[in-house]
């Protein structure tokens, strides 16, 4: 198989944080590169999080289309998924990110956490957690210096999550790029 180097607060597209609720691991839980053979996953769980009325045959297109991106190198970017008795139950990306000609200008340049897609009933199982180390050990391997991400100040489950890891407040009241609508928010760095 080839691998490919290719969003949880407040809204209805992040998880509800109940700071006292650890939940329990995931038995079998294991984390790896995505593949095209993990395109149907990932559409579900977008179809589901997202609340799309569409058919999975619907999205496969276009995340199709951005592996393909990706594996001729027209995106710098990276995902993993995570997965369950062969159930992809979980997907995240990194991507290098430059925003110097937009106005996020507290966004830094470099590799970013672009996005943690859990469906609800998969929820504080620590597979969050899980690709998120997992995509750290990557950078690390890969011998990126740092890497960031931005959340809106709604998020609490992300910020929770984070702060595990060790990622720092740099920026706050920033404007956050890729949200639906116009946005504040955070921006956090872990340097390696």
């Amino acid at each position: 198989m080839t691998s490919f180097q290719v969003s949880a607060g407040g809204d209805s597209t992040h998880a509800a944080f109940n700071p006292d609720h650890t939940g329990r691991p995931v038995p079998g839980l294991q984390v790896r590169p995505a593949t095209l053979a993990d395109v149907e996953g990932i559409a579900a769980i977008n179809i589901e999080i997202e609340g799309w009325d569409m058919r999975v045959d619907e999205i496969t297109p276009l995340i199709v289309g951005e592996f393909n991106k990706i594996a001729e190198g027209q995106f710098r970017k990276f995902v993993c998924v995570a997965e369950v008795n062969d159930d992809i139950v979980g997907y995240a990306k990194l991507s290098w990110v430059n925003y110097t000609n937009l106005p996020h200008d507290h966004i830094p340049v470099g590799w970013a956490m672009t996005g943690v897609n859990v469906p609800s009933k998969w929820r504080r199982r620590y597979i969050g957690h899980a690709m998120t180390q997992f995509r750290i050990d990557w950078l690390r391997s890969s011998g990126a210096q740092a890497v960031f991400y931005w959340t809106g100040t709604c998020n609490d489950s992300s910020k929770a999550l984070h702060a595990r890891f060790g990622f720092e407040l740099v920026a706050s009241d920033v404007l956050i790029p890729g949200h639906k609508r116009l946005a504040l928010g955070w921006v956090y760095v872990l340097r390696f």
